[in-house]
């Protein structure tokens, strides 16, 4: 008996069609004696794991029972243990199954069980376990044809060390490339619903960088046209030469991780502040989490808050501080206490706007009874009236109208956050209480009521894109 084969009847929730075909995989080795076939041998040993795993499929379809489903995780701890007594005595430790990376858990976001995908690219241990060298290629195949789609898969695991999932038709198609974010799709054209060339349009619109393959039995001008005006990164008639679709495949993965890195640009943070210290205290966690990201961060104060301090002292506090995040800093010279938020104001940081370009904007609220701070919100407002997201974070003197309709979490970023402030020592002298660690985390703390974790900073949305979530995304999970 094969060891790697388990059992897959009557299990809860019950078996895939991909175990069915590991299923296929280990007996076809085991019965041909070999896990690496002859060039001249791949062809059939393709396809009988292919056909093998649909009539394993068809079997559990047809098989009944009164026995109640057998718990997967009670089954898997059967089979750890009885691989540990096995290993006893040899000088080899198999790596735990709850090591495995998890088939969804490949991509930061993603969510799913632990089943490791078969790798060529990894080395297998005496009883099949398997060494994750690298994280493998991820291919979408949809086709309505059980049979071929699953030959695809077959081919595109052994040849090219790919995690294939599979889909019947266009619709569920975009599903699951939104739910794994595939390297490549390789689409047949002929489907019910929605054909491939339609999803193939949805695809370029919905997820430009992914290659896509189309794939016809139905080899004619007409549809090579078709395909090539929507797009498509390459062609192939059916029946498939397995060696140009394995090329094609591994070609457009460089491609596409390619495609991936050049758009993957960072987000551009601009901060600005009446004073020193005002952007520290609103958003200096979430300025952390930027950093932290690889984002690039400019801080804007528009005054050097002469009347809170020596204006030298304040913006040399300033520059450590942003020192700290890796953020450029500019410090302009408007008198404190006496902003305008019109002409002068909205021209300097609409400088500041064409220089740099920003992505994201963070500002004071205009909730707030601070003159100099209602005054850089309204100038900020107009003056990064074309960049695509912009918010507004709470200040000590921020009133009871302060409305946030966004709660940042900064679990991880709070240290970071306190000795941002401990910067400002010159304001700390002067006893300004909302400086103090405990009261800072207390803030952080109340806020977690709305946020969740144990620390988050609020926001007032001004107007957000779809980037703007993404840029928050390595604050919003936290372990």
């Amino acid at each position: 008996m094969c060891r790697n084969i388990v059992p897959l009847n009557n299990l809860e929730p019950a078996a895939t069609d991909e175990e069915c075909r590991e299923a296929a995989l280990q007996f076809v080795r085991k019965i041909s004696g070999t896990t690496a076939p002859s060039r001249a041998n791949r062809e059939v040993f393709d396809r009988a794991v292919a056909e093998i795993a649909v009539a394993t499929r068809r079997l559990l379809d047809d098989l009944v029972t009164s026995a109640p489903p057998k718990n997967r995780e009670e089954q898997a701890a059967k089979r750890r243990a009885r691989s540990a007594e096995r290993a006893a005595g040899r000088g080899w430790s198999p790596v735990p199954e709850s090591t495995y990376p998890a088939r969804l858990s490949l991509r930061p976001g993603d969510e799913g069980t632990a089943v490791a995908p078969p790798n060529p690219l990894g080395r297998e241990s005496p009883q099949g376990e398997l060494y994750m060298a690298e994280v493998p290629p991820r291919i979408l195949v949809v086709d309505d044809d059980h049979d071929v789609a699953l030959l695809v898969k077959t081919v595109l695991e052994r040849r090219a060390g790919c995690v294939v999932d599979l889909a019947d038709d266009g619709r569920s198609a975009l599903e699951k490339a939104a739910a794994v974010k595939p390297d490549v799709v390789v689409t047949d054209i002929e489907m019910p619903g929605l054909s491939g060339l339609e999803l193939l349009a949805e695809l370029r619109r919905l997820m430009p960088t992914v290659p896509v393959i189309v794939m016809t039995a139905h080899v004619s001008v007409e549809y090579a046209v078709s395909a090539l005006r929507a797009q498509a990164d390459e062609f192939l008639t059916k029946p498939l030469d397995n060696a140009r679709l394995v090329e094609s495949v591994t070609r457009l993965v460089e491609e596409s991780r390619r495609r991936t890195a050049e758009a993957k640009t960072g987000e551009v943070v601009l901060a600005i502040g009446a004073h020193p210290d005002d952007v520290e205290i609103g958003v200096g966690g979430i300025l952390a989490a930027h950093a932290a990201a690889g984002d690039r961060i400019t801080i804007l104060t528009l005054s050097r808050g002469a009347r809170g301090g020596d204006a030298d002292s304040r913006q040399h506090e300033s520059l450590a501080a942003a020192e700290q995040v890796g953020a450029r800093l500019f410090v302009k010279d408007l008198v404190d206490t006496e902003i305008s938020g019109g002409g002068s104001t909205v021209r300097l940081i609409e400088e500041v706007v064409q220089e740099i370009q920003p992505t994201i904007v963070y500002t004071h609220s205009h909730h707030d009874r601070h003159q100099d701070h209602r005054a850089v919100n309204e100038a900020t407002i107009v003056a990064t009236r074309r960049v695509g997201t912009v918010a507004c974070y709470q200040s000590p003197s921020a009133t009871i109208d302060y409305r946030p309709t966004r709660f940042v979490r900064i679990d991880r970023f709070l240290d970071d956050k306190l000795r941002l402030l401990e910067c400002f020592q010159s304001q700390a002298a002067a006893n300004r209480e909302y400086l103090e660690p405990e009261f800072v985390t207390a803030t952080a703390r109340y806020w977690s009521r709305f946020g969740g974790g144990v620390a988050v900073e609020p926001l007032e949305v001004v107007r957000e894109t779809a980037e703007f979530i993404g840029a928050h995304e390595l604050t919003r999970r936290e372990s």
